[in-house]
């Protein structure tokens, strides 16, 4: 499983890599993100259908409202403390984040498709289903070093970021995904919190302007 884990994610870098460029070389670099991560979520989705079959289960789980309720809730808090943190103390929002909403229309728009749909799915089967069960054994504690692990893991893939809160902000994105695994028992609540979490932080920027 740790091999399974390993490869899939060192594909899923080189592919986002590759993707990235020939789409740049294509379509201009105005859709290099679309095109890296649409290319890495189709092979993740292909990857995760096998690795689901023949490894160890990914699974879709139970969205309940007793399930969602706490990690909704959590995701939403994080997201306004992060806001009024910026706001309290001047810090200027991430220049990431600025150059994605000052693009001309249709890279803006395809982006936040992008962004809404496929980042979070893809992500999701990569860091909270094939990663994280890596750390799913007998033994319950090593559950907990695994959110911790993916949480820094999954901070450090977010290296477009800047400011320290907003990779603290990442680190703890991750945490709640994968809390919202175990409680779930599958993958269609972390995905859904994603994309929620995605959402925040594009309302939030964009009032933050």
């Amino acid at each position: 499983m740790i091999a399974a884990a390993l490869a899939i994610a060192w594909l899923w870098l080189l592919i986002m890599g590759k993707a990235s460029y020939w789409t740049t070389l294509f379509f201009g670099k105005s859709y290099h993100l679309q095109g890296a991560h649409l290319a890495s979520c189709v092979f993740l989705i292909v990857t995760g259908l096998v690795y689901h079959r023949w490894i160890a289960p990914l699974g879709i789980g139970r969205i309940t409202l007793r399930a969602s309720i706490a990690p909704a809730i959590a995701m939403f808090a994080l997201y306004t403390t992060e806001h009024a943190y910026n706001q309290l103390t001047g810090q200027p929002a991430e220049t990431w984040m600025i150059d994605l909403l000052n693009q001309p229309f249709w890279p803006l728009l395809t982006t936040f498709i992008v962004i809404l749909t496929v980042v979070p799915l893809g992500e999701e089967i990569l860091f909270r289903g094939v990663l994280l069960n890596v750390f799913r054994t007998t033994g319950r504690w090593t559950i907990w070093i695994g959110i911790a692990v993916i949480a820094i893991i999954f901070a450090k893939a977010h290296s477009q970021y800047q400011n320290l809160s907003t990779l603290l902000e990442m680190a703890a994105v991750s945490v709640i995904c994968s809390w919202a695994r175990l409680r779930s028992d599958g993958l269609a609540l972390p995905v859904l919190l994603h994309i929620f979490a995605a959402i925040l932080a594009v309302v939030y920027t964009w009032f933050g302007l």
